[in-house]
């Protein structure tokens, strides 16, 4: 799964659109929807601030080790 499909699962697994998820971030409405147009990846720190937003961290684990709930973005 790609990261912005993961983040667009999960705000619509909490019931948040992707335009309030933006505004919650301050920023456009349009912050999120524009970037997975564009096909852009954010950086490390954007995609951790994206994650925390929604009640998730960002993590490295080893391969042998991925929890079997673990949302994997690749």
């Amino acid at each position: 799964m790609n990261f912005y499909d993961a983040v667009y699962w999960l705000a619509k697994d909490q019931g948040i659109s992707i335009e309030k998820l933006s505004i919650k971030l301050g920023r456009g409405a349009r912050y999120i929807g524009g970037a997975k147009i564009r096909g852009s990846l954010p950086k490390v720190d954007n995609a951790k601030m994206i994650l925390n937003a929604l009640d998730y961290e960002l993590v490295a684990v080893p391969k042998d080790k991925v929890p079997k709930d673990a949302i994997i973005i690749d």
